[in-house]
């Protein structure tokens, strides 16, 4: 049984290459993206711009432990983030 869950990644600039890998994941079947953006945080320092991706993932338990694992692994050693919950509407 699938539910759906919110994603939010949040990652500086220069460690997007780390999750590069989610733009094909977001192309799959039961993703909504719902908004990408990067936020400028310092004039001086654009590797520290933030870039944020949030979405709506319909997964089985298993699949988002997996998704999660992933992203946890992606971004070990990094100041960036995800977090993730059930979605209501």
């Amino acid at each position: 049984m699938t539910e759906p869950y919110l994603f939010r990644v949040v990652v500086p600039r220069r460690d997007y290459q780390r999750v590069e890998w989610l733009a094909e994941v977001l192309r799959g079947e039961g993703f909504e993206l719902l908004w990408a953006k990067v936020d400028r945080l310092f004039e001086q320092r654009s590797d520290l711009d933030a870039v944020e991706i949030v979405f709506v993932a319909r997964l089985a338990a298993k699949a988002r432990r997996e998704l999660e694992r992933r992203l946890a692994a992606s971004l070990r050693g990094s100041i960036g983030f995800f977090v993730s919950h059930p979605y209501k509407r």
